[in-house]
Order: C-alpha cells, then sequence, then structure tokens
C-alpha cells in the first residue's frame, strides 16, 4: 500500500513529496497513521508472532 511505503520512507523523503508523487492526500496519510489496525491485521499480526515463536522452538527448521 503506498501508505505502507510512505512510512517507511518518510525518513528519507518528505512526507508532502512521497504524497503527491504516489498520488495520495496528506491529510488521508496522517489520518491513516492515527487510525487502530484493523481487525484482520490485528490477527495477522498474532499468527505472525505465533509463527515466530514454532519456527524459533525448533531450531529454525
Amino acid at each position: 500500500m503506498s501508505y505502507d511505503f510512505i512510512a517507511a520512507n518518510a525518513s528519507a523523503w518528505p512526507v508532502s513529496w512521497l504524497c503527491d508523487t504516489l498520488g495520495v492526500s496528506t491529510a488521508g496519510y496522517y489520518a491513516w497513521c492515527d487510525r487502530d489496525a484493523s481487525t484482520r491485521q490485528q490477527r495477522h499480526d498474532a499468527l505472525l508472532v505465533e509463527i515466530q515463536t514454532v519456527h524459533t522452538e525448533v531450531k529454525a527448521r
């Protein structure tokens, strides 16, 4: 998603320039930053933690 890219590169480039280049509004980007993660994203994050735990338990095999 564009907002993820902007967040990852905000330290290297101005947010307003990134938003203009990607065709999104700066207000939309900042609203996205303040928004809580969706239920789907929360489930995804929890599953990722479980996967990493199992991966560590089996010594990365």
